[in-house]
């Protein structure tokens, strides 16, 4: 291998890297968005069964 192959790779373990950590956040976001809609369904549930029990 050569230097250049070298800095190649370092460059591309930089960039996957990157990527690792754009990814990381998106999987965050999803999680809270996803934990978001679960709340939502169990208010809604808990007032749909307050509502049948009337």
């Amino acid at each position: 291998m050569t230097n250049g192959s070298g800095g190649a790779k370092s460059t591309g373990r930089t960039d996957l890297e990157r990527e690792n950590d754009e990814l990381r956040r998106r999987v965050d976001s999803a999680q809270q968005r996803t934990k978001q809609l679960l709340d939502r369904l169990r208010f809604l549930r808990q007032q749909h069964e307050l509502g049948a029990d009337r």
